[in-house]
């Protein structure tokens, strides 16, 4: 005989959208491309990633690719001597500091995600599904919240930054992980009265 068990569409929909937002949040980490740029002259162009650890330039001239550490960049940067050297290594450690508190709130949002996934697993099979959708809206702003500290963090800058793909994936995450909390009221919207 076949066990059938009595699933709720509202926690199926919740653990699709927690899922997902603990996918993107976990990749977001370790995308190599949270700003970008793009620097055109004559018959070149240069283009720079900015990762939440780390820039990377490629020049078309001769498709060279460097790819330097803000740390690493920061210490070369000290042992030069300037006013406008201190102003620069200033940035460069604002940098550093904005991708480290974001990767420090994206892991603990990630943890909150996995967690808001287990339970609603369980929400799926008859336990209660308020606690489990209450974690996947936290941790959905936990995203949101690290994404805002870190711009908040980023240093000013005159060169002309566009939204990159990690950056895009944190905010999407953000606003899945917060569906999911509402997913049981969106769900009966979808079934009707």
């Amino acid at each position: 005989p076949a066990v059938t068990v009595n699933r709720k569409s509202g926690a199926q929909l919740a653990l699709a959208l927690t899922v997902f937002a603990l996918v993107l949040a976990s990749n977001s980490i370790i995308n190599e491309s949270w700003l970008t740029t793009t620097q055109e002259g004559g018959d070149f162009s240069i283009t720079a990633d900015y990762s939440l650890t780390e820039m990377t330039t490629s020049n078309s001239v001769n498709d060279d690719v460097e790819t330097d550490s803000y740390e690493s960049l920061y210490d070369d940067c000290k042992d030069q001597e300037g006013e406008e050297i201190e102003a620069i290594c200033a940035d460069i450690k604002d940098m550093h500091d904005a991708g480290y508190v974001a990767i420090i709130m994206l892991i603990v949002s990630s943890i909150l995600l996995l967690v808001a996934t287990v339970m609603q697993v369980r929400s799926m099979i008859g336990m209660g599904q308020r606690v489990p959708n209450l974690i996947s809206a936290i941790g959905g702003i936990f995203v949101g919240l690290s994404v805002l500290s870190w711009w908040l963090m980023w240093p000013e800058s005159d060169i002309d930054l566009e939204w990159g793909q990690g950056l895009w994936m944190a905010l999407v995450a953000a606003g899945t992980g917060l569906i999911a909390g509402f997913s049981g009221t969106i769900q009966s919207w979808i079934d009707g009265p």
